[in-house]
């Protein structure tokens, strides 16, 4: 039986389909097949219970801010993302890999 990676909203939904019957946009679920690894990687930190901490706002996660897959909040020293409903949606499409498959 495969587990379903667990994310700040519970359990990441099945998701079989385009992704736009399920709360994703035509743009969105482009971005979700087009991820890198390093993407995929990142939101699934901000998926994790408590999400990322951030010491500096990156690029990649300015981008999936940009996209709606994560939100950004904090103070002036310290800033959290945390993954949206889009971006659990993404997670369920497009799950980690394991190390030894990406090469």
């Amino acid at each position: 039986m495969a587990l379903r990676p667990q994310t700040a909203y519970g359990a990441a939904p099945s998701i079989r389909g385009t992704g736009e019957e399920k709360g994703l946009t035509p743009e969105q679920n482009y971005r979700v097949r087009v991820m890198g690894a390093e993407e995929l990687d990142l939101l699934h930190s901000a998926a994790s219970q408590g999400g990322l901490q951030l010491a500096s706002l990156n690029w990649i996660l300015a981008s999936l801010a940009n996209h709606g897959f994560v939100s950004i909040s904090g103070n002036n020293r310290r800033l959290r993302a945390v993954a949206t409903k889009a971006g659990c949606l993404a997670l369920a499409m497009r799950p980690l890999l394991p190390d030894d498959t990406l090469h």
